[in-house]
């Protein structure tokens, strides 16, 4: 499903109203309307702490995944301090495909020296990860001082690697993490010989 709305830049507050997988450096498209993942990398490339809002939208990664870490495709890479505020997680939803294990990474990045990412009222699913041994869901890498989930719900994601996969809701390398009201559920890493 995609809502159009208007986008918003002003001081670091995005709103992203575009259910698409639209890449862009600049948030706002020529209707004046912003993707999940342009918003991430328009947050990305801001100094300081920036908050991006989202509707009550279901936010699907389709660009085909590389594994990269640039928010050029494939999962959602955070890179820098980011909160992200849903409207609920029966409604703000972010999957990396809409079939579950289907997807070929995960959803939510958040790479080396991210710092500080609040993630708030929304569900994370579908998160497939077929190239990395961590995080289904979301993989949350070496050196990112706290992520703070609120409210959200982390559902139907795997990893799938043979001989080493573990962490197929949630992965953490380093960091702190806290969860307020946040639930994880069916989180597979199976055993394969």
């Amino acid at each position: 499903m995609n809502e159009y709305g208007r986008a918003m830049l002003q001081a670091a507050w995005i709103r992203a109203k575009r259910g698409d997988d639209q890449v862009r450096r600049v948030c706002l498209d020529g209707a004046g309307a912003c993707s999940l993942r342009a918003a991430i990398s328009e947050a990305n490339a801001l100094a300081g702490a920036d908050t991006i809002t989202i509707g009550g939208v279901v936010y699907t990664t389709t660009l085909a995944g590389t594994n990269e870490d640039l928010n050029a495709n494939g999962d959602y890479d955070i890179r820098s301090d980011i909160t992200i505020n849903g409207v609920s997680a029966a409604t703000s939803i972010l999957q990396a495909n809409a079939a579950p294990n289907t997807a070929t990474e995960k959803v939510l990045h958040i790479t080396t020296g991210a710092g500080a990412v609040n993630i708030n009222n929304v569900t994370i699913r579908n998160g497939n990860s077929t190239v990395n041994t961590l995080g289904g869901g979301v993989r949350i890498d070496n050196a990112t001082n706290v992520v703070n989930f609120n409210n959200c719900v982390i559902s139907g994601n795997r990893v799938i690697i043979a001989g080493n996969a573990f962490a197929g809701g949630l992965g953490i390398t380093a960091g702190t993490v806290t969860a307020g009201v946040a639930y994880l559920i069916s989180a597979v890493a199976p055993d394969i010989p």
